[in-house]
């Protein structure tokens, strides 16, 4: 009697692991198809960004901005809309799809989300963090995002870019249990109501209805944004020491303006805001590489490059490199101009019509 026991225990035993590994297999299946679930800060992103593109076609340009944190923080979307919509003398939809510490390749990856998912950017503006142009950079590309946030196509493709990334055992061991890793992304799309209050934005971030999301609101001081500098310093200086332009973050960024080419897309090269002594780590030699390179860019897939580094006050930081909320809004104000000839701007002259330039200093 006992051993009958023990034997149907067993098999219960062997049938619920059957069933938990088959569900793990259909789930991996699933998620491998849908990259909201897979990544919740795309799929955050995402969904706020469908919801603002037009309802049917009714000629209403969008422009979409891609890049890091720094895009996250430094661009007001709803601003850069109003100011865009004023110059061109028509609706302009505008949205802000920075993420966290996104270089080309992570750019190059959300525009190929994005095309898959039937959104089509009228106007591509793409952030350029020279940090990440250097040959030594690869590995800091993927510091904020897990491998298994990525499909086995995307694996591949980061692969072909960047050999030595090494993603491989990490993507295995993150989609080992799926139900585990994508668990926020699965529940945000089919069991919102069961996720507790807080938990999208603790773990994902909270971003406006137009994608930006400001990462500083309280009052600044200046001990705070000399420990904001020391920070940066860590993290960035070295980059610029023996700087040698080249590796995946170049081809990645040369892809990116070849996917636009192909689809059609007009494309815009930014370069945001740093503080004085950010810019002081760049040494003539950078900065020749830098222009020689983005010029090349801009010539070969007619793409605007847009220079805002010196655009802000030293004041208006609060770590050196990502602005305080009310300069994200001056920035998209002064972006707006440089931006809007490539929607068309209205041919009528007005007291804010301004000279486009491409200049680098």
């Amino acid at each position: 009697m006992i051993g009958k026991r023990r034997r149907r225990a067993r098999g219960a035993i062997l049938w619920g692991l059957l069933a938990f590994a088959t569900i793990q297999v259909a789930l991996e299946a699933a998620v491998e198809r849908q990259p909201k679930w897979r990544d919740p800060a795309y799929a955050e992103k995402l969904l706020k960004l469908q919801r603002r593109l037009p309802a049917a076609p009714d000629n209403t340009p969008v422009v979409v901005v891609l890049g890091s944190s720094r895009t996250q923080n430094d661009i007001d979307a709803s601003h850069l809309e109003e100011e865009l919509a004023a110059r061109c003398g028509r609706r302009v939809s505008a949205f802000n799809f920075g993420l966290k510490a996104a270089g080309p390749l992570n750019e190059l990856i959300v525009l190929r989300r994005l095309l898959a998912d039937k959104v089509r950017p009228d106007l591509l503006v793409v952030e350029v963090m020279p940090a990440f142009l250097a040959e030594t950079g690869g590995p800091f590309l993927f510091t904020f995002f897990p491998p298994h946030t990525f499909s086995i196509e995307e694996l591949s493709l980061i692969d072909g870019f960047s050999s030595g990334a090494g993603l491989g055992h990490d993507w295995w061991k993150g989609r080992l249990i799926p139900s585990q890793t994508h668990r926020l992304g699965l529940m945000h799309d089919v069991a919102l109501s069961w996720l507790p209050p807080d938990a999208w934005s603790t773990s994902v971030g909270s971003c406006d209805d137009a994608g930006w999301q400001s990462l500083w609101r309280d009052a600044q001081t200046d001990e705070r944004r000399e420990k904001g500098m020391e920070w940066a310093r860590r993290e960035y200086i070295d980059h610029f020491k023996n700087f040698r332009l080249g590796g995946s973050s170049c081809r990645a960024l040369t892809e990116i303006l070849n996917l636009c080419r192909a689809e059609g897309i007009p494309a815009a090269l930014l370069l945001l805001p740093e503080i004085t002594e950010f810019r002081s780590w760049y040494s003539p030699d950078v900065e020749d590489q830098l222009e020689a390179f983005l010029g090349d860019l801009g010539r070969k897939y007619a793409a605007t490059v847009i220079n805002g580094r010196a655009w802000v006050t030293d004041e208006e930081f609060f770590d050196g490199h990502h602005l305080l909320p009310q300069a994200a809004t001056d920035f998209a104000e002064r972006l707006g101009p440089r931006l809007s000839p490539l929607l068309g701007e209205r041919a009528q002259s007005t007291a804010r019509r301004t000279t486009v330039t491409n200049a680098w200093k």
